[in-house]
């Protein structure tokens, strides 16, 4: 977003609800009129510097695959009690393997690496997003402008925010890596 000269940055703010029952969250979230937006996979790599710079300071640079273009999203996470809140800029690119080496040739380095599938309907300014990613459950996230936004949300859904997680992907993959399913 940019407003007369000078960048704000985007706040993103998010749960995720986990194991969910996709079927049942699709037909309520088209019963009340939400749009589909996006329906496939997404290649997702994370990169940082040797030492791990980015994450001891609580920031993630993330570059994904869309298909037709790619986008590098740089996050800083922000402390917070019940939802994920970060400060988010993203940028879209042409070429998704051209940035990889970019990001090569400066010195950082693949941390992690995924493919999922993504499911992303778009109700009243609030992005419901059902991934899978494999060896993990099909999971939910709500994203909206406000933590309030959010807690109606989870609650219309049916669940309570103490089913919540206030957790990104990575943090989803790692539960689940222990687990067998």
């Amino acid at each position: 977003m940019i407003k007369s000269r000078h960048y704000v940055p985007m706040k993103e703010i998010e749960v995720k609800i986990l194991e969910i029952n996709v079927a049942k969250i699709v037909a309520r979230l088209e019963a009340w009129g939400a749009k589909k937006i996006f329906d496939g996979e997404l290649n997702v790599k994370f990169f940082d510097f040797p030492g791990n710079i980015l994450r001891r300071n609580h920031q993630t640079l993330r570059l994904r695959d869309r298909g037709k273009f790619a986008e590098l999203t740089f996050k800083h996470k922000l402390p917070a009690q019940k939802v994920k809140v970060a400060e988010e800029n993203q940028i879209r690119l042409d070429n998704f393997y051209e940035a990889q080496e970019i990001l090569k040739g400066i010195g950082m380095r693949e941390t992690m690496h995924y493919i999922k599938h993504r499911l992303l309907y778009l109700l009243e300014n609030v992005l419901f997003e059902i991934d899978k990613i494999e060896g993990c459950p099909p999971f939910l996230e709500i994203e909206a402008g406000s933590e309030a936004e959010i807690e109606r949300w989870v609650h219309r859904l049916g669940y309570e925010m103490s089913e919540t997680k206030a957790w990104s992907g990575s943090e989803v993959i790692k539960y689940y890596a222990g687990k067998k399913l």
